[in-house]
């Protein structure tokens, strides 16, 4: 890790959509909390399936627990602070 290093920048008030996978191997076998510092969150699906607290509009979230070869889709809000 490299504190210095930037790889994306964005700008301030637009919205993402992130798809992050856990490819959690044999030797960490276990659902990975997820915590995002900064920015709250919408989970939009799990598995391609739409929870149903997603129906809340304003149900965000900063952390989240993803489960072994879990895709989430997030939609990542860096206005809401």
């Amino acid at each position: 890790m490299d504190i210095n290093r930037i790889d994306e920048t964005v700008k301030r008030g637009s919205t993402e959509i992130w798809e992050i996978l856990n490819r959690s191997g044999k030797m960490m076998s276990i659902p990975h909390l997820m915590h995002l510092h900064d920015v709250q969150f919408l989970i939009l699906s799990r598995n391609g399936k739409i929870p149903p607290d997603r129906m809340k509009k304003t149900n965000y979230n900063t952390t989240t627990l993803n489960f072994i070869g879990s895709i989430l889709a997030l939609k990542i809000l860096d206005d809401i602070y």
